[in-house]
């Protein structure tokens, strides 16, 4: 059987850290004087920054746009970031996928430093074998662009995506590639599959038991 090759989002996929980025985002947007639900948050969790705040408050004009999303990551990094913790058996996943001769990538939306911080915590770099963040592309997820450096970078066509929000699901589809869900990120089945998982497993621990089956998509 030919070997696969696996690209995992970080955020809320093998770090859990979803509930810290929507509480800085709530925080950011206050100080802006402006107002969403949890609830349509919560909906837009993982979703490009620029394309949620174009979505929420039409009324913002691109400078406006920029200037929040960069202030939000920084009271993300000094307010939050250190609380993130790697979601039980990450690790042991990443290295399970290498050790059955599959490419590990990652595809994340997050800039450098916490992408560096996040390694840090699922300790399985020797596992990774390329990594693609939100500074490399011009937009993240929904759009493929992040998906489609990491299949470049991996020197593949195609492969599966990992990831725990519909947005994970529809950049994949985009980029050409199957996506796999998890429950971590907020999201119910119902929702990760009308985006397009072709499966859905509850963490990464799920997924690590279940690999005999999901290596045969």
């Amino acid at each position: 059987m030919q070997a696969l090759t696996f690209i995992f989002d970080v955020e809320g996929t093998l770090v859990d850290c979803v509930p810290q980025v929507l509480t800085s985002w709530r925080l950011v947007l206050a100080d802006w004087h402006l107002a969403a639900s949890p609830e349509k948050l919560s909906a837009r969790s993982g979703m490009d920054p620029n394309d949620m705040l174009a979505e929420l408050f039409p009324a913002l004009n691109e400078g406006d746009r920029r200037a929040i999303v960069k202030r939000q990551g920084e009271k993300y990094r000094a307010s939050f970031l250190s609380s993130a913790t790697a979601f039980p058996r990450a690790r042991d996943l990443l290295f399970e996928v290498k050790r059955r001769g599959s490419l590990v990538g990652l595809a994340t939306t997050c800039d450098a430093t916490e992408l560096a911080y996040y390694r840090k915590l699922v300790d399985a770099n020797q596992a990774i074998d390329a990594v693609t963040c939100g500074e490399d592309v011009p937009r993240g997820k929904p759009h493929p662009d992040l998906f489609k450096l990491a299949l470049k970078r991996l020197g593949v066509e195609s492969g599966i995506a990992v990831g725990d929000t519909p947005y994970d699901a529809i950049a994949a589809r985009r980029a050409g590639m199957r996506a796999i869900g998890l429950l971590t990120g907020g999201f119910s089945e119902a929702v990760l599959r009308e985006a397009g998982c072709v499966d859905i497993v509850d963490d990464p621990a799920g997924l690590l038991s279940a690999l005999d089956e999901r290596l045969r998509l």
